[in-house]
């Protein structure tokens, strides 16, 4: 299924996100960066087998990114700030749909649901 690597794509994206918005090198660009690692990292569970924790993984950090403006105190930075409160918001969409994909793909072949 494709929407196994949508995942992928939104960590790539935090990991890429402080060279192409030009973050400076600090707190935002190292912070961009982990959230983009702990997302691959998640999302790669899916290329090995359908997981349920990778979602709520997803799901997690996605909300912690929605917030993290907030509780960091960036907001002056709009790029930052845009950034990640929508990527957030989607990785959150993509945490939940690939949760309940989980649930129904996840069983063991000849198993009802």
């Amino acid at each position: 299924m494709k929407s196994r690597y949508v995942g992928l794509l939104i960590g790539v994206w935090y990991v890429l996100a402080p060279f192409v918005w030009g973050y400076p090198m600090g707190f935002l660009w190292w912070h961009s960066i982990l959230i983009g690692s702990v997302i691959v990292a998640a999302s790669a569970s899916y290329l090995m087998s359908w997981s349920r924790g990778g979602a709520w993984v997803l799901i997690g950090v996605g909300a912690y990114s929605m917030l993290s403006p907030f509780l960091h105190d960036y907001l002056t930075s709009q790029f930052a700030f845009w950034n990640d409160l929508f990527i957030g918001v989607f990785t959150v969409g993509v945490g939940a749909a690939l949760g309940a994909a989980s649930i129904e793909y996840g069983q063991p072949e000849g198993e009802a649901g």
